[in-house]
Protein backbone atom coordinates (compact mmCIF):
# COMPACT_ATOMS: atom_id res chain seq x y z
CA UNK A 1 0.00 0.00 0.00
CA UNK A 2 0.98 3.26 -0.52
CA UNK A 3 1.11 6.08 1.80
CA UNK A 4 0.02 9.62 2.32
CA UNK A 5 3.85 11.03 2.17
CA UNK A 6 4.68 9.06 -0.52
CA UNK A 7 1.79 9.94 -2.79
CA UNK A 8 3.04 13.57 -1.94
CA UNK A 9 5.99 13.42 -2.42
CA UNK A 10 5.63 11.79 -5.79
CA UNK A 11 3.39 14.53 -6.84
CA UNK A 12 6.76 16.77 -6.56
CA UNK A 13 8.25 15.24 -10.30
CA UNK A 14 7.17 15.81 -13.58
CA UNK A 15 6.81 12.19 -14.74
CA UNK A 16 3.74 11.63 -11.39
CA UNK A 17 2.02 14.37 -14.07
CA UNK A 18 2.88 13.25 -17.17
CA UNK A 19 1.94 9.94 -16.47
CA UNK A 20 -1.56 10.92 -14.88
CA UNK A 21 -2.09 13.09 -18.38
CA UNK A 22 -1.32 10.33 -20.47
CA UNK A 23 -3.59 7.74 -18.84
CA UNK A 24 -6.60 10.18 -18.35
CA UNK A 25 -6.60 11.29 -22.24
CA UNK A 26 -5.10 8.16 -24.27
CA UNK A 27 -7.52 5.33 -22.45
CA UNK A 28 -10.66 6.74 -23.85
CA UNK A 29 -9.43 6.65 -27.43
CA UNK A 30 -7.86 3.32 -26.40
CA UNK A 31 -11.12 2.10 -25.20
CA UNK A 32 -13.60 3.52 -27.80
CA UNK A 33 -11.12 2.27 -30.60
CA UNK A 34 -10.31 -0.95 -28.77
CA UNK A 35 -13.89 -1.40 -28.83
CA UNK A 36 -15.28 -0.93 -32.10
CA UNK A 37 -11.90 -2.71 -33.67
CA UNK A 38 -11.96 -5.39 -31.58
CA UNK A 39 -15.64 -6.57 -32.04
CA UNK A 40 -15.78 -5.76 -35.52
CA UNK A 41 -12.59 -7.60 -36.56
CA UNK A 42 -13.49 -10.54 -34.61
CA UNK A 43 -17.16 -10.43 -36.44
CA UNK A 44 -15.52 -10.13 -40.10
CA UNK A 45 -12.89 -12.42 -39.71
CA UNK A 46 -15.32 -15.12 -38.33
CA UNK A 47 -17.16 -14.83 -41.58
CA UNK A 48 -14.34 -14.94 -43.39
CA UNK A 49 -12.87 -18.38 -41.89
CA UNK A 50 -16.28 -19.95 -42.46
CA UNK A 51 -16.52 -18.30 -46.43
CA UNK A 52 -13.15 -18.22 -47.90
CA UNK A 53 -10.38 -19.40 -45.38
CA UNK A 54 -10.37 -20.55 -41.59
CA UNK A 55 -7.95 -18.26 -40.80
CA UNK A 56 -7.38 -15.91 -38.09
CA UNK A 57 -9.24 -18.58 -35.47
CA UNK A 58 -6.23 -17.25 -33.21
CA UNK A 59 -6.79 -13.44 -33.55
CA UNK A 60 -10.50 -13.60 -33.24
CA UNK A 61 -10.13 -15.46 -29.71
CA UNK A 62 -7.07 -12.64 -29.04
CA UNK A 63 -10.03 -10.13 -30.24
CA UNK A 64 -12.42 -11.38 -27.58
CA UNK A 65 -9.35 -11.40 -24.81
CA UNK A 66 -7.94 -7.79 -25.83
CA UNK A 67 -11.80 -6.43 -25.33
CA UNK A 68 -12.45 -7.68 -21.84
CA UNK A 69 -8.94 -7.27 -20.66
CA UNK A 70 -8.67 -3.53 -21.80
CA UNK A 71 -12.41 -2.93 -20.16
CA UNK A 72 -11.16 -4.79 -16.99
CA UNK A 73 -8.21 -2.84 -16.48
CA UNK A 74 -8.21 0.35 -18.20
CA UNK A 75 -12.09 1.23 -18.54
CA UNK A 76 -12.08 0.38 -14.19
CA UNK A 77 -8.91 2.52 -14.05
CA UNK A 78 -10.07 5.47 -16.04
CA UNK A 79 -13.60 5.90 -15.25
CA UNK A 80 -12.34 5.08 -11.36
CA UNK A 81 -9.85 8.13 -12.05
CA UNK A 82 -12.83 10.36 -13.77
CA UNK A 83 -15.46 10.27 -11.63
CA UNK A 84 -14.25 8.88 -8.53
CA UNK A 85 -15.95 5.28 -8.68
CA UNK A 86 -13.54 2.59 -9.53
CA UNK A 87 -16.02 -0.24 -10.14
CA UNK A 88 -12.99 -2.88 -9.71
CA UNK A 89 -12.04 -1.78 -6.21
CA UNK A 90 -15.63 -1.90 -5.11
CA UNK A 91 -15.72 -5.54 -6.64
CA UNK A 92 -12.79 -6.77 -5.20
CA UNK A 93 -14.07 -5.40 -1.73
CA UNK A 94 -17.57 -6.46 -1.86
CA UNK A 95 -16.32 -10.36 -1.25
CA UNK A 96 -13.38 -12.89 -0.55
CA UNK A 97 -14.14 -14.77 -3.57
CA UNK A 98 -14.05 -11.85 -6.20
CA UNK A 99 -10.75 -10.04 -4.37
CA UNK A 100 -8.96 -13.97 -5.51
CA UNK A 101 -11.40 -14.10 -9.01
CA UNK A 102 -10.40 -10.89 -9.99
CA UNK A 103 -6.68 -10.85 -10.41
CA UNK A 104 -7.04 -14.43 -11.53
CA UNK A 105 -9.27 -13.50 -14.49
CA UNK A 106 -6.61 -10.53 -14.98
CA UNK A 107 -3.33 -12.35 -15.21
CA UNK A 108 -5.00 -15.23 -17.33
CA UNK A 109 -6.41 -12.91 -20.12
CA UNK A 110 -3.26 -10.73 -20.06
CA UNK A 111 -1.17 -13.92 -20.74
CA UNK A 112 -3.26 -15.60 -23.26
CA UNK A 113 -3.57 -12.34 -25.41
CA UNK A 114 0.54 -13.19 -25.99
CA UNK A 115 0.49 -16.44 -26.53
CA UNK A 116 -2.13 -16.28 -28.77
CA UNK A 117 0.30 -14.10 -30.59
CA UNK A 118 2.55 -16.73 -30.47
CA UNK A 119 0.30 -19.19 -32.00
CA UNK A 120 -0.25 -16.84 -34.83
CA UNK A 121 3.23 -16.31 -35.52
CA UNK A 122 4.20 -20.31 -35.00
CA UNK A 123 1.93 -21.36 -37.86
CA UNK A 124 2.76 -18.81 -40.09
CA UNK A 125 6.40 -20.11 -39.84
CA UNK A 126 5.16 -23.31 -40.11
CA UNK A 127 3.15 -22.81 -43.13
CA UNK A 128 5.54 -20.33 -44.97
CA UNK A 129 8.75 -22.56 -44.41
CA UNK A 130 7.36 -26.03 -45.25
CA UNK A 131 4.03 -25.04 -47.56
CA UNK A 132 3.24 -29.13 -48.23
CA UNK A 133 2.36 -29.65 -44.18
CA UNK A 134 -0.50 -26.57 -44.59
CA UNK A 135 -2.92 -28.95 -45.18
CA UNK A 136 -1.99 -31.40 -42.61
CA UNK A 137 -1.24 -29.40 -40.15
CA UNK A 138 -3.17 -25.92 -40.35
CA UNK A 139 -7.17 -26.77 -39.77
CA UNK A 140 -9.43 -25.41 -37.12
CA UNK A 141 -9.59 -28.45 -35.68
CA UNK A 142 -6.68 -28.28 -34.67
CA UNK A 143 -6.31 -24.90 -33.54
CA UNK A 144 -9.10 -25.30 -31.07
CA UNK A 145 -7.03 -28.17 -29.90
CA UNK A 146 -4.39 -25.75 -29.46
CA UNK A 147 -5.89 -23.07 -27.63
CA UNK A 148 -7.75 -25.03 -25.15
CA UNK A 149 -4.51 -26.81 -24.31
CA UNK A 150 -2.51 -23.17 -24.02
CA UNK A 151 -6.23 -22.10 -22.29
CA UNK A 152 -5.56 -24.82 -19.57
CA UNK A 153 -2.22 -24.58 -18.62
CA UNK A 154 -2.32 -21.11 -18.00
CA UNK A 155 -5.30 -21.27 -16.04
CA UNK A 156 -2.85 -23.94 -13.61
CA UNK A 157 -0.15 -20.91 -14.05
CA UNK A 158 -2.88 -18.38 -12.31
CA UNK A 159 -4.65 -20.67 -10.15
CA UNK A 160 -1.87 -19.43 -7.20
CA UNK A 161 -4.40 -16.28 -7.45
CA UNK A 162 -6.53 -18.31 -5.05
CA UNK A 163 -4.76 -18.72 -2.45
CA UNK A 164 -2.29 -15.39 -2.19
CA UNK A 165 -5.35 -13.08 -2.63
CA UNK A 166 -7.79 -12.32 0.23
CA UNK A 167 -9.89 -9.37 1.78
CA UNK A 168 -7.88 -8.25 5.33
CA UNK A 169 -8.39 -5.21 7.36
CA UNK A 170 -5.78 -2.97 7.04
CA UNK A 171 -5.19 -0.74 10.45
CA UNK A 172 -2.08 1.87 10.23
CA UNK A 173 -2.17 5.60 11.50
CA UNK A 174 -3.30 6.96 8.23
CA UNK A 175 -5.76 4.32 6.44
CA UNK A 176 -7.82 2.06 7.91
CA UNK A 177 -10.34 -0.20 6.03
CA UNK A 178 -10.67 -3.26 3.86
CA UNK A 179 -8.02 -4.36 1.48
CA UNK A 180 -7.80 -6.82 -1.52
CA UNK A 181 -4.32 -7.98 -1.46
CA UNK A 182 -1.39 -10.72 -1.64
CA UNK A 183 1.03 -9.22 1.35
CA UNK A 184 1.37 -10.90 4.67
CA UNK A 185 -0.65 -14.14 3.64
CA UNK A 186 1.81 -16.46 6.22
CA UNK A 187 5.03 -17.69 3.63
CA UNK A 188 3.70 -15.96 1.18
CA UNK A 189 6.60 -13.36 0.79
CA UNK A 190 9.25 -15.38 -1.04
CA UNK A 191 6.52 -16.56 -3.96
CA UNK A 192 5.07 -13.03 -3.77
CA UNK A 193 8.36 -11.45 -4.06
CA UNK A 194 10.72 -13.56 -5.92
CA UNK A 195 9.13 -16.93 -7.80
CA UNK A 196 5.61 -15.30 -9.04
CA UNK A 197 7.85 -12.53 -10.74
CA UNK A 198 10.13 -14.55 -12.44
CA UNK A 199 6.99 -16.93 -13.85
CA UNK A 200 5.67 -13.99 -14.86
CA UNK A 201 8.47 -12.92 -16.56
CA UNK A 202 9.13 -16.68 -18.26
CA UNK A 203 5.28 -16.78 -18.90
CA UNK A 204 4.31 -13.33 -20.06
CA UNK A 205 7.19 -12.46 -21.33
CA UNK A 206 10.10 -14.07 -22.20
CA UNK A 207 9.05 -17.75 -23.42
CA UNK A 208 5.96 -15.64 -26.33
CA UNK A 209 8.89 -13.24 -27.17
CA UNK A 210 11.56 -15.96 -28.21
CA UNK A 211 8.91 -17.78 -29.96
CA UNK A 212 7.34 -14.72 -31.95
CA UNK A 213 11.28 -12.90 -32.35
CA UNK A 214 12.03 -16.38 -34.18
CA UNK A 215 9.16 -17.21 -36.51
CA UNK A 216 9.41 -13.67 -37.46
CA UNK A 217 13.30 -14.17 -38.75
CA UNK A 218 12.82 -17.69 -40.13
CA UNK A 219 9.01 -16.21 -42.40
CA UNK A 220 11.12 -13.62 -43.18
CA UNK A 221 14.48 -14.65 -44.22
CA UNK A 222 11.57 -17.09 -46.54
CA UNK A 223 10.00 -14.78 -47.91
CA UNK A 224 13.17 -12.79 -49.59
CA UNK A 225 15.57 -15.46 -49.71
CA UNK A 226 13.11 -18.70 -50.79
CA UNK A 227 11.00 -17.06 -53.15
CA UNK A 228 9.94 -20.49 -54.68
CA UNK A 229 8.88 -21.80 -51.11
CA UNK A 230 6.36 -18.18 -51.21
CA UNK A 231 5.27 -19.55 -54.49
CA UNK A 232 4.23 -23.09 -53.52
CA UNK A 233 2.59 -22.03 -51.01
CA UNK A 234 0.45 -19.43 -52.92
CA UNK A 235 0.12 -22.74 -55.27
CA UNK A 236 -1.43 -24.76 -52.41
CA UNK A 237 -4.03 -21.97 -51.61
CA UNK A 238 -5.19 -21.60 -54.84
CA UNK A 239 -5.77 -25.65 -55.42
CA UNK A 240 -7.58 -25.57 -51.39
CA UNK A 241 -9.33 -22.51 -50.52
CA UNK A 242 -12.03 -20.41 -52.42
CA UNK A 243 -10.12 -17.24 -52.54
CA UNK A 244 -6.47 -17.36 -52.57
CA UNK A 245 -5.87 -13.72 -52.71
CA UNK A 246 -7.56 -13.45 -49.55
CA UNK A 247 -4.89 -16.11 -48.37
CA UNK A 248 -2.14 -13.54 -49.38
CA UNK A 249 -3.11 -10.64 -47.83
CA UNK A 250 -3.80 -11.99 -44.51
CA UNK A 251 -0.66 -13.81 -44.22
CA UNK A 252 0.67 -10.50 -44.73
CA UNK A 253 -1.64 -8.94 -42.05
CA UNK A 254 -0.19 -11.37 -39.61
CA UNK A 255 3.33 -10.80 -39.86
CA UNK A 256 2.90 -7.29 -39.38
CA UNK A 257 0.97 -7.99 -36.24
CA UNK A 258 3.37 -10.10 -34.78
CA UNK A 259 6.24 -7.46 -35.77
CA UNK A 260 4.07 -5.17 -34.01
CA UNK A 261 4.00 -7.43 -30.84
CA UNK A 262 7.88 -7.24 -30.61
CA UNK A 263 8.06 -3.52 -30.85
CA UNK A 264 4.78 -2.41 -28.76
CA UNK A 265 5.60 -5.02 -25.95
CA UNK A 266 9.39 -5.01 -25.18
CA UNK A 267 8.94 -2.04 -23.27
CA UNK A 268 6.87 -4.04 -20.95
CA UNK A 269 9.40 -6.67 -20.89
CA UNK A 270 11.86 -4.38 -19.23
CA UNK A 271 9.70 -2.35 -17.07
CA UNK A 272 9.03 -5.75 -15.46
CA UNK A 273 12.39 -7.18 -15.30
CA UNK A 274 13.66 -3.98 -14.10
CA UNK A 275 10.74 -3.96 -11.44
CA UNK A 276 11.37 -7.56 -10.08
CA UNK A 277 15.79 -6.23 -9.58
CA UNK A 278 14.31 -3.32 -7.86
CA UNK A 279 11.90 -4.07 -5.84
CA UNK A 280 12.19 -3.63 -2.06
CA UNK A 281 12.04 -7.21 -0.35
CA UNK A 282 13.26 -9.16 -3.28
CA UNK A 283 16.47 -8.62 -4.93
CA UNK A 284 16.52 -4.82 -4.26
CA UNK A 285 19.31 -4.01 -6.37
CA UNK A 286 18.16 -0.56 -7.07
CA UNK A 287 18.30 1.76 -4.35
CA UNK A 288 14.85 3.54 -3.69
CA UNK A 289 13.85 7.36 -4.04
CA UNK A 290 11.51 9.55 -4.08
CA UNK A 291 12.48 10.55 -7.91
CA UNK A 292 13.24 6.56 -8.96
CA UNK A 293 9.28 5.49 -7.58
CA UNK A 294 8.03 8.87 -10.08
CA UNK A 295 10.14 7.23 -13.10
CA UNK A 296 9.11 4.04 -12.73
CA UNK A 297 4.55 5.15 -12.29
CA UNK A 298 5.94 6.88 -15.85
CA UNK A 299 7.48 3.44 -17.16
CA UNK A 300 4.61 1.29 -16.20
CA UNK A 301 1.58 3.77 -17.45
CA UNK A 302 3.47 4.07 -20.90
CA UNK A 303 3.86 -0.06 -20.97
CA UNK A 304 0.70 -0.40 -20.31
CA UNK A 305 -0.82 2.01 -23.01
CA UNK A 306 1.45 -0.10 -25.08
CA UNK A 307 0.03 -3.40 -24.10
CA UNK A 308 -3.50 -2.58 -24.50
CA UNK A 309 -2.64 -0.61 -27.89
CA UNK A 310 -1.24 -3.36 -29.20
CA UNK A 311 -4.76 -4.82 -28.58
CA UNK A 312 -6.14 -2.41 -30.54
CA UNK A 313 -3.67 -2.47 -33.47
CA UNK A 314 -5.00 -5.70 -35.43
CA UNK A 315 -8.43 -4.40 -36.58
CA UNK A 316 -5.79 -0.73 -38.31
CA UNK A 317 -3.51 -3.74 -40.22
CA UNK A 318 -6.37 -5.52 -41.12
CA UNK A 319 -7.93 -2.56 -42.69
CA UNK A 320 -4.70 -1.18 -44.49
CA UNK A 321 -3.42 -4.48 -45.32
CA UNK A 322 -6.54 -6.73 -46.34
CA UNK A 323 -8.78 -6.00 -49.07
CA UNK A 324 -10.75 -8.46 -48.95
CA UNK A 325 -11.36 -7.64 -45.17
CA UNK A 326 -12.41 -4.36 -46.07
CA UNK A 327 -14.78 -5.60 -48.11
CA UNK A 328 -16.76 -7.30 -45.96
CA UNK A 329 -16.31 -4.79 -43.36
CA UNK A 330 -18.08 -2.63 -45.80
CA UNK A 331 -20.67 -5.26 -46.04
CA UNK A 332 -21.53 -5.49 -43.04
CA UNK A 333 -21.17 -1.75 -42.12
CA UNK A 334 -23.68 -1.07 -44.76
CA UNK A 335 -25.87 -4.03 -43.76
CA UNK A 336 -25.36 -5.81 -46.79
CA UNK A 337 -24.88 -9.52 -47.05
CA UNK A 338 -21.35 -10.95 -47.64
CA UNK A 339 -22.39 -13.45 -49.86
CA UNK A 340 -22.42 -11.17 -52.80
CA UNK A 341 -18.41 -10.40 -51.88
CA UNK A 342 -17.82 -14.42 -51.45
CA UNK A 343 -20.14 -15.10 -54.61
CA UNK A 344 -17.77 -12.85 -57.08
CA UNK A 345 -14.58 -14.02 -55.41
CA UNK A 346 -15.48 -17.45 -56.03
CA UNK A 347 -16.56 -17.15 -59.28
CA UNK A 348 -13.07 -15.44 -60.49
CA UNK A 349 -11.00 -18.15 -58.44
CA UNK A 350 -13.43 -20.43 -60.65
CA UNK A 351 -12.52 -18.93 -64.11
CA UNK A 352 -9.16 -18.25 -62.99
CA UNK A 353 -8.63 -21.78 -62.56
CA UNK A 354 -10.56 -22.83 -65.31
CA UNK A 355 -7.83 -21.10 -67.46
CA UNK A 356 -5.02 -23.38 -65.89
CA UNK A 357 -3.77 -26.45 -68.42
CA UNK A 358 -3.57 -28.18 -64.86
CA UNK A 359 -6.53 -27.79 -63.69
CA UNK A 360 -8.94 -29.52 -66.37
CA UNK A 361 -6.99 -32.76 -65.35
CA UNK A 362 -6.20 -33.01 -61.94
CA UNK A 363 -8.84 -34.46 -59.91
CA UNK A 364 -11.85 -32.48 -58.33
CA UNK A 365 -10.48 -30.32 -55.31
CA UNK A 366 -11.21 -31.17 -51.83
CA UNK A 367 -11.68 -27.81 -49.55
CA UNK A 368 -9.98 -27.70 -46.37
CA UNK A 369 -10.28 -25.16 -43.11
CA UNK A 370 -7.10 -24.23 -42.49
CA UNK A 371 -6.73 -21.43 -39.77
CA UNK A 372 -3.51 -20.23 -41.57
CA UNK A 373 -2.74 -18.20 -44.30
Amino acid sequence: MRQGKTAEDDAQFPETHIAHALFVYASPMLLAWGTLGNVLCAIVLARMSRRALSTCVYVVAANIADLALLHMRIGNDWLGDVTGVNARLSATLSSHSVCKLYPFVSGFLAHLTTWLVACIAAELAIVTARPQRLLAVCKTAHARIVIMLVVVVLICVNAHCFWTWRLMRLETRLEKGMVCTNVRQGGSDQFRLITWPVVNIIVAHACPYVVVFACVVMVTTVRVRRRANVERLEDVWKTTTLDAAAAVECHTALLVVCVLYLVLLLPGFVDDVFHFLAEPGGMNLVKHTPSLVAKQRLAATVSSLLFHGFGCVKFTVFLVVSRSFRKRLRAIVLCRRCARVCSHNTSQAVQLNEHDPAWANSAPRKLYATTSV
